[in-house]
């Protein structure tokens, strides 16, 4: 039996996975989070926020303590779109090797987008060929493939974090303001119009907080359920009924909606209009929740984890 353990320095959330592993099987499974919104004003300032650093040493020396405390091999961490977009992100990714020991591997979007879809296919048992669409707090990965492998990805700076920064600047937020994000995802995906032409996904897989979160507010979930989120079918009217509904509450109600975590209800519209968007730009009509990401993606590109 493995016991092992990694850490994703998000955008918007630092997370663990604590995995149990026997022959190449994941047996056991555990994700902690903590939002420490790591890339808050990257795009506007270009550089991490010193409060937003602190925040996520704290969390990373936190995480690396109950992976000890629970005797799993740390493995180390890796940093996303924050880290990778700002002018002092090397900095910092050297001062949390420095402060908490922890060795951290910046990913590119192209690697970030591999990582996810390894990790769809870890946790979807026949998937065919779909489209993954991982809507981050800085980025969002859109990848084709099968369990052949992937036919295409791309990354685009359309993250939840970021477009709630960019666009949404009332509350509840306006009509006009919600348009603007939309079509601002529409210019950005619109030179990848042919994106999926060739390859003609059957079905859109969903990962990352986002997506996880919309399923779980669908399903009222009062805590949190792994199994239960994996697999889940979320229909496109479903979430346009969900946008109209998340769209027309202040803030304070928002954080009392079941299964939306309180520090994500500022985002939450922001990452559903994008993730919408790309549904209806692509032509599909729903997506699949999976909980199985990039930290599980990771595994399987060190080995611990097989297809």
């Amino acid at each position: 039996m493995d016991k092992v353990s990694i850490i994703d320095m998000g955008s918007n959330s630092i997370r663990l996975l604590l995995a149990e592993l026997n022959d190449g099987k994941l047996v056991g499974a555990e994700k902690l989070l903590r939002m420490t919104r790591l890339g808050a004003g990257v795009d506007q300032d270009g550089v991490l926020r010193q409060d937003t650093m602190d925040a996520t040493i704290e969390a990373i020396l936190e995480f690396k303590n109950l992976a000890a405390d629970g005797g799993y091999v740390l493995l180390g961490a890796f940093a996303t779109s924050a880290v990778r977009e700002a002018g002092n992100g090397e900095a910092f990714a050297k001062r949390v090797e420095r402060e908490t020991g922890v060795t951290v591997e910046v990913v590119s979007g192209d690697e970030e987008a591999a990582l996810g879809f390894q990790g769809v296919l870890a946790g979807l048992a026949r998937p065919g060929r779909v489209l993954v669409i991982d809507i981050g707090g800085g980025s969002a990965e859109l990848i084709l493939g099968d369990p052949g492998g992937i036919f295409k990805k791309v990354s685009l700076p359309m993250g939840a974090v970021r477009m709630t920064e960019r666009w949404l600047k009332s509350d509840p937020p306006a009509a006009q303001e919600m348009e603007s994000l939309r079509a601002d995802v529409l210019a950005q995906l619109e030179p990848w119009r042919y994106f999926a032409a060739d390859f003609q996904p059957a079905a859109a897989v969903g990962i990352g907080g986002t997506a996880t979160t919309l399923g779980a507010i669908e399903l009222e979930m009062e805590a949190y359920d792994r199994e239960r989120i994996q697999g889940f079918e979320l229909s496109a009217q479903a979430l346009d009924r969900m946008i109209l509904r998340l769209a027309g509450m202040t803030l304070d109600y928002r954080r009392q909606v079941p299964g939306l975590q309180p520090k994500r209800a500022d985002i939450i519209v922001a990452g559903a209009l994008v993730l919408e968007t790309i549904l209806k730009f692509f032509d599909m009509n729903g997506y699949s929740v999976s909980d199985y990401d990039n930290l599980e993606g990771l595994l399987v590109s060190k080995g611990y984890l097989k297809l």
